[in-house]
């Protein structure tokens, strides 16, 4: 077993502001003399960080924030866009905000819904720490004048603004910028109800005590309206919250979206229900919703809730067996606050579509739903008394498939979950009883695959199985069914004494070898449950059983992380680690004792010649070393920039472990001040980035081993005399982007060593070799340009190669321009696109020589298949699809049989059937994404797109 250190991904500029913790914090008084305006004229109201202005100038705003390299102060001024203004540490802490060079006048209109000017419409900038301020209000011809904040000026960040109207039915409007994650708006903008879709709900009687009695006041969903969007090929779903007035007995609910042609609605859900209040016998309600593959006008809807009668679900079966209720919809839509316990649902009176399943109170038998064998109509009639709907399950209609199961004890696994999963997709679930069964009957009969979990100390059991219609039956026997492996961790006594609690255990079970250890999630590994341990031999003992396969993991310690490689589970019959064998190692920084492990002190430790933690992780000391040759240092923050400098160093120490428990003591001094110097940072190699203003995100390593780590969000101001301390030595350091002219470029393949001693009066940054681009292409074989917004495909990042040597992973973006500095060479590209839920990978080239040019040619491979190529066969038919929750029905015009075929988003098929109009299919098997499903009937054609 390998020894490996524990390693957290974090982002640097929180890595470094948990260092410094230990140092005072930053408290700074930074003096508003003055607020000037477009005009030339001083401000003299408004506020800034919440304080005041009217109460004179000059102000001081006190920051206690400690740890950023930045204060970001917010102005909310009568007149202007509300905005944050950046102040650095370093800059004079006197400022004088002059909004002659920064504001430009605006002047925007409002029309109401009925298309009239409206006047009396408020907008409203507003920030975390300032009052509402209304910055202007339109007259009597709709018009607001009022000045805009340029998001381009150095230290200026503009806030968004919102319209309130003063009109029925108008509900406030967030204004969308015009520039992707920035606040930016037109100087003329026009603010155009007429063009917003208004849903409005009446619900008769809402004022009334009979309504009272039967629901609460809430809704069981606060946003009634939500929608989805594609801007800049990247889809959204957003929510809207019904506003409301009352109008005599009655309550209006209304709500307002705009469909934007820049950010068009390709979907809409509109839902509506009423909570039920328990404690007056209320009951669960009618979940009204429509879904819109288009919005088109205006929507209104009425609801008479005191019409609606109580039915309960009753629930049983041909067997006898005591069932309740489980999951139940109503025309096809499942009630928000649908009760187990008391079964009774609300309904407006008439004729519906009843779907349910049932399961005995705790749910070793299921019977599930979604079927054809499951639908049944009712009619709801106006009776004052409950009414009662009865559904029987005939057992024998079902395909059952039974499981029992014994733990190693011999005991009944009671409370182990067993899954069943088709063909299809579809998963269905039980819990095993106190007899250790669990039964499932279910309508889709076939070949199937059953899982069982949470047997106490056993890997997840898999199988595959046939289950046709009647009962079909599998029995586990742990202790002889399966592989039992012993695992035995004896502990360092120095874990005990400082509290080190139980091994954390992660072991994984694979049915096929693999070559590197897979990324699980939490609830995959076997879950250890140690035997009792005394507190004096401090030594854990497990029995763990599964199938057989392959094994790996790792067992962790707090800080401490041993690997177990990838093994046979038949030679794995025990797993030892013995700590006793390692040295408990206290560090000190002069005289004082520093925390190893996950410590905020900037302590490191490894084997001499290596680096003691990844690139981008946090530093890392480990409390317990094996016997070997190591070294320390402590890494601290230079200044309020936060750059890391080497504070000690112990080149060398030797851990022996002689006997059992063995104690090492590691005593580092702070660095003599002659030991460094005091040197800025500057670009060199590239000619017009001589002295221009740029951040760079820079990796160092000291002496081949500690990394020195600048970088992150906020990047590192390069091409300035702000000096940085720094020790004497050599380094290797690598640039990995660079921001200049407001834009980011990526650096890759670069990577140089520098000597810093007396005579170093600054540290070049040496770039030359690299070929500049200004702007990433990205074409098919044909030499076509490919437009990811037009694809609604999202680039989400790309991963560089040269040859099988992997460089880097680029976020790039399908909406802003990026640059990229590579030396000469051919590359391979991997290309990710899609949300975040569904990753396409696409294989490219890059070329680059002295005659490249400008713009990067990322040339993809000719598996290349864009969407479009599905989408524009569509002939706007009125053949449709309906998504809605988990399955979809399709409607056509005419009664036959319609080929439906799923795409993913880079064209590839991934299934195709045939079905008639208003048939379900079920898509469970889909993984969540975005698809393009193409409908075919005849000659007809049409192609959707939906989301998952």
């Amino acid at each position: 077993m390998k020894r490996l250190l524990l390693v957290f991904a974090f982002m640097l500029s929180a890595s470094f502001g948990l260092l410094a913790q230990n140092r005072d914090k930053k408290v700074t008084d930074i003096v508003l003399k003055s607020v000037i305006g477009y005009d030339g004229q001083p401000i003299t109201s408004g506020y800034v960080y919440g304080l005041d202005i009217s109460k004179g100038l000059p102000l001081k705003v006190t920051d206690d924030g400690g740890y950023r390299s930045e204060v970001g102060m917010d102005f909310t001024l009568p007149g202007y866009e509300s905005f944050y203004y950046d102040w650095t540490y370093g800059e004079s802490p006197e400022i004088t905000i002059d909004l002659r060079d920064v504001a430009r006048p605006a002047k925007w209109k409002v029309v109401s819904h009925d298309g009239a000017l409206l006047p009396g419409a408020e907008l409203v900038s507003t920030t975390s720490n300032n009052p509402k301020v209304t910055l202007a209000q339109t007259d009597a011809e709709g018009i607001a004048n009022f000045y805009l904040v340029d998001d381009s000026r150095a230290n200026y960040r503009p806030m968004s603004i919102t319209v309130v109207p003063q009109a029925k039915y108008h509900t406030a409007y967030a204004v969308p910028s015009t520039k992707y994650n920035k606040t930016y708006y037109a100087s003329n903008t026009l603010i155009d109800y007429s063009k917003m879709h208004l849903f409005l709900m009446r619900v008769k009687d809402f004022n009334t005590d009979l309504r009272k009695r039967m629901f609460s006041d809430e809704l069981t969903t606060s946003y009634n309206l939500s929608y989805e969007t594609v801007r800049n090929g990247q889809s959204t779903t957003s929510f809207v919250r019904s506003a409301y007035v009352d109008e005599g007995n009655d309550r209006v609910y209304y709500s307002m979206v705009n469909d934007d042609e820049d950010c068009p609605i390709t979907k809409a859900w509109y839902r509506f229900s009423f909570s039920g209040d328990k404690s007056v016998n209320t009951f669960s309600s009618y979940p009204f919703y429509r879904e819109y593959d288009k919005l088109e006008g205006d929507y209104e809807f009425e609801l008479s809730p005191t019409t609606w009668r109580p039915v309960r679900i009753n629930v049983k079966d041909d067997l006898g067996t005591a069932l309740v209720p489980r999951n139940l919809w109503v025309d096809g839509v499942r009630p928000v606050d649908y009760d187990y316990n008391d079964p009774v649902v609300c309904l407006p009176q008439g004729e519906h579509v009843i779907d349910v399943s049932a399961a005995t109170e705790s749910s070793s038998v299921v019977y599930e739903n979604d079927g054809k064998k499951s639908l049944r109509t009712i009619v709801v009639k106006d009776a004052m008394n409950v009414q009662e709907y009865d559904r029987v399950y005939n057992h024998g209609d079902y395909a059952g498939y039974e499981v029992t199961a014994v733990d190693a004890d011999g005991n009944p696994a009671q409370g182990a979950y067993f899954f069943l999963s088709g063909k299809d997709g579809r998963v269905l679930g039980a819990v095993l009883d106190s007899a250790g069964r669990g039964v499932v009957f279910h309508e889709y009969p076939g070949e199937c695959s059953g899982v069982i979990s949470g047997i106490r100390n056993t890997a997840k059991l898999t199988w595959t199985d046939n289950s046709p219609i009647g009962m079909q039956t599998h029995h586990i026997d742990v202790s002889k069914d399966l592989r039992k492996v012993k695992v035995t961790v004896k502990q360092h006594e120095q874990m005990f004494a400082n509290k080190y609690g139980n091994p954390e255990l992660h072991l994984y079970r694979t049915a096929d070898k693999l070559d590197a250890m897979p990324d699980f999630h939490d609830d995959s590994y076997i879950r250890c449950n140690w035997d009792s341990t005394s507190d004096t031999s401090h030594v854990f003992t497990a029995n763990l059983y599964m199938q057989d396969g392959w094994l790996c993991g790792y067992l962790v310690q707090r800080d401490l992380r041993d690997s177990i490689a990838m093994m046979k589970v038949s030679d794995a019959s025990e797993l030892n680690f013995d700590y006793t064998k390692y040295a408990y190692v206290k560090y000190t920084l002069d005289g004082k004792r520093l925390q190893a492990g996950y410590n905020y002190e900037g302590l490191m430790a490894a084997p001499v010649g290596q680096a003691p933690v990844a690139e981008w992780s946090s530093a890392l000391a480990p409390e317990f070393l094996l016997p070997g040759n190591y070294y320390a240092c402590v890494v601290s923050p230079n200044n309020a920039l936060e750059l890391p400098y080497i504070n000690a160093y112990v080149p060398s120490f030797k851990v022996e472990c002689l006997a059992e428990n063995s104690e090492v003591e590691v005593a580092l001094t702070t660095l003599p001040d002659e030991d460094y110097v005091q040197v800025p940072l500057k670009l060199d190699g590239i000619f017009f980035l001589a002295g221009a203003k740029a951040e760079a995100e820079v990796k160092f390593l000291y002496n081949g081993q500690i990394p020195l780590i600048v970088g992150g969000e906020n990047n590192t101001t390069v091409n300035t005399e702000v000096p940085f301390r720094v020790l004497k030595g050599d380094y290797d350091y690598s640039v990995k982007g660079l921001k200049f002219d407001e834009k980011h470029h990526y650096v890759l393949g670069h990577e140089r060593k520098i000597a810093v001693g007396d005579d170093t009066k600054v540290v070049q940054l040496d770039l030359s070799g690299l070929h500049y681009f200004n702007t990433i292409g990205y074409f098919d074989t044909e030499g076509n340009e490919i437009d990811w917004l037009d694809l609604w495909t999202p680039l989400r990042y790309a991963s560089f190669y040269n040859g099988q040597d992997f460089l880097a992973d680029c976020y790039l973006s399908s909406y802003e321009d990026e640059g990229l500095f590579i030396p000469e060479g051919d590359y391979g590209v991997k290309l990710f696109v899609g949300d975040w839920s569904q990753e396409i990978e696409h294989d490219a080239t890059l070329h680059v020589d002295n005659q490249s040019g400008t713009t990067a040619r990322i040339v993809l491979g000719k598996q290349f298949t864009p969407v479009e190529q599905v989408v524009g066969e569509s002939n706007g038919s009125e053949l449709n699809i309906r998504y809605v929750g988990g399955q979809a029905v399709v409607t056509a015009p005419v009664a036959a049989p319609v080929r439906v075929a799923v795409y993913a988003l880079n064209g590839a098929k991934l299934n195709c059937v045939n079905v008639m109009p208003g048939q379900r299919i079920d898509m469970s098997a889909l993984s969540r994404g975005a698809y393009i499903v193409r409908l075919s009937q005849g000659n007809v054609n049409s192609a959707v797109k939906i989301v998952k």
